[in-house]
């Protein structure tokens, strides 16, 4: 297993159901097969939400998958890294976004997930959805980590002339 992150972050973009309930990172996956995603989040005042995690296909926003990472009892008021398995592990080999999505949040009882306001990771951006309108932010970073496998290497030895050398073509 192997890992892709940017774990720097000064700042908290709120996740609020009026306003911004999707906030992710646009970038791109090279042919890997995703199988732990996790963000640094914490709750502001005493929300009741859900906290869901997506990967989305990034041309069209659409989704790819989900799966519920916590509530809010799982949240503190510090920064705290939750990390999902994902049930059904992802093969992706495109430009996606992974973000988190809130069920419910209210100004002053929301969460936040952790961000850095400078361009940490060439070719990534900070995005969001406010009110189904995804918005880049081409100067910020979310904080982020994915575990995944990468394909097997070809066998030694295979390939084309193996399998003439084998008679099979």
């Amino acid at each position: 297993m192997a890992v892709e992150e940017q774990t720097q972050y000064n700042a908290g973009w709120v996740l609020d159901v009026g306003v911004t309930n999707e906030v992710g990172q646009r970038l791109t996956i090279p042919n890997r097969t995703i199988t732990k995603l996790g963000f640094w989040l914490y709750k502001q005042g005493t929300p009741a939400l859900t906290i869901t995690y997506q990967i989305r296909h990034s041309v069209d926003n659409s989704l790819i998958y989900e799966q519920v990472a916590c509530n809010q009892d799982d949240l503190t008021a510090d920064p705290q890294y939750i990390e999902i398995e994902l049930d059904t592990p992802q093969e992706l080999n495109e430009a996606v976004v992974l973000n988190a999505e809130a069920s419910y949040g209210a100004s002053g009882q929301c969460c936040r997930i952790m961000n850095i306001d400078s361009d940490v990771k060439a070719d990534e951006c900070l995005t969001r959805s406010q009110v189904e309108v995804w918005t880049d932010f081409s100067t910020y970073d979310l904080a982020y980590r994915y575990t995944y496998e990468e394909p097997p290497a070809p066998a030694a030895g295979g390939g084309p002339a193996a399998l003439v050398a084998a008679g099979i073509i």
